[in-house]
């Protein structure tokens, strides 16, 4: 069965790591909405053309040139088992866009995880990463709880949303994610 997997997770807590090894471990692809932004941009394709101008502007995607990347991005790996987005989606609309896209290409099944984390630990990793001022710490830790805020709430509402405490134990991540969404694919 065809699956997506949406994992969530504030920054510096291993999210993106997690959702590479996932996709890995099954196979999968991971996707970046970002790096296929910059995919079609560097290849001077018609959406790229479009996507350039809004950059150059300073202005947001409109939702319909998002639909149009996602569309396109579901048609290239439409043979993948699965898919997994790491924060994407990051609103309800774009969140309903994924739900009426994937059924057109055999995605029935849609997983979603928030992974949640001790806060002073997400410190401590930033500062390893030369971050050391604490209030742009505290500063992009509101930014992302307040933008993935309504998103969240749409998963939870819609019954599909899992949320994983791995403050004491990242080592067993990936199984987790798989025993909590009842991920199916074979390894």
């Amino acid at each position: 069965m065809k699956q997506i997997l949406i994992i969530y997770g504030p920054p510096y807590s291993g999210s993106s790591h997690t959702g590479l090894q996932i996709a890995d471990y099954y196979k999968g692809v991971s996707l970046s909405v970002s790096d296929l932004m910059r995919k079609e941009v560097r290849e001077k394709s018609k959406l790229g053309s479009l996507l350039s101008s809004y950059i150059q502007k300073g202005q947001v995607i409109p939702l319909s040139v998002t639909e149009q990347l996602l569309y396109e991005s579901f048609k290239q790996h439409q043979n993948e088992e699965l898919l997994v987005f790491i924060n994407f989606p990051k609103n309800t609309s774009e969140a309903e866009s994924i739900a009426e896209i994937a059924p057109l290409f055999g995605y029935q099944n849609i997983n979603t995880v928030s992974l949640v984390i001790n806060e002073q630990m997400i410190i401590e990793r930033m500062q390893q990463a030369n971050t050391h001022d604490v209030e742009a710490i505290w500063e992009k830790l509101e930014s992302y709880y307040t933008n993935i805020s309504f998103v969240i709430n749409h998963y939870e509402e819609t019954g599909i949303l899992q949320v994983i405490d791995f403050s004491e134990n990242v080592n067993f991540l990936v199984e987790e994610i798989s025993k909590s969404t009842g991920l199916k694919v074979t390894p």
